[in-house]
């Protein structure tokens, strides 16, 4: 049986209503920073987020209200910034992607706001850093540097601020 086969029926077995129970379609489905995802609600076949990974950024996601990004971490974790130019950076020493979907980019463009598009990117001990992490690589329309803030909340993960 091919991946793709394989993927489909898994898809259609774990049931889809288990993700539709939380929202509907056509709502935001992600993470929101401080609110407790009941593990009842969560699909079975998910990677759990009771595993407990140090350092490991669980999900990226941007608040377009608060005109905000938020990582949510394992953990409090040191911190760098640069810009230059359309591009900011904060490089996140030490920390690895603790689920699969770290890689996708994020196209912002379509909330009018500065920031045009967010990637984060996995870099390792050769890289302009000089060590091993993550980069969140934020590109704006006119250039710009974001303010880092964290904290932990009510669920128990550290969430990175970075407030444009």
């Amino acid at each position: 049986m091919g991946k793709g086969i394989g993927l489909v029926l898994l898809t259609a077995a774990l049931g889809a209503s288990s993700s539709s129970a939380q929202h509907r379609e056509g709502e935001y489905g992600g993470v929101t920073p401080g609110v407790v995802t009941p593990y009842e609600a969560l699909p079975k076949k998910r990677i759990l987020w009771k595993n407990n990974r140090k350092n490991a950024m669980y999900w990226a996601g941007y608040l377009p209200s608060k005109d905000r990004i938020f990582l949510q971490l394992s953990s409090e974790v040191a911190h760098e910034t640069s810009a230059q130019g359309k591009k900011a950076w904060v490089f996140l020493p030490g920390i690895r992607p603790a689920r699969g979907n770290w890689w996708r980019r994020m196209d912002t463009s379509g909330f009018k706001k500065s920031l045009q598009e967010i990637r984060v990117k996995r870099v390792g001990k050769r890289s302009s850093w000089g060590r091993a992490g993550l980069v969140i690589e934020l590109t704006f329309e006119e250039g710009g540097s974001p303010s880092v803030t964290g904290q932990t909340l009510e669920d128990g993960f550290h969430y990175l601020m970075l407030t444009l």
